[in-house]
């Protein structure tokens, strides 16, 4: 969904290096929460604010290695 011009509200995004998000926009940046995958097999799942990873989330590193916990701007 747009408003003014700008994403807002529940969407998806697909870069053209293959990654992908989806979830919360306010204001043209991703915040609140949501999935961001790259092309490798990463995703991170959690919070985001300003278009970081920040707040409470999972980082999978793609080898079947896990991080659950906080994050502070990337």
């Amino acid at each position: 969904m747009f408003e003014y011009g700008l994403r807002n509200g529940l969407g998806k995004a697909t870069h053209s290096n293959g990654s992908n998000y989806t979830g919360e926009w306010r204001e043209g940046k991703m915040n609140g929460m949501g999935r961001y995958e790259w092309p490798d097999g990463k995703f991170y799942e959690g919070q985001f604010v300003n278009d970081k990873m920040h707040g409470k989330g999972v980082y999978n590193y793609g080898d079947g290695n896990l991080y659950k916990g906080e994050f502070q701007n990337d």
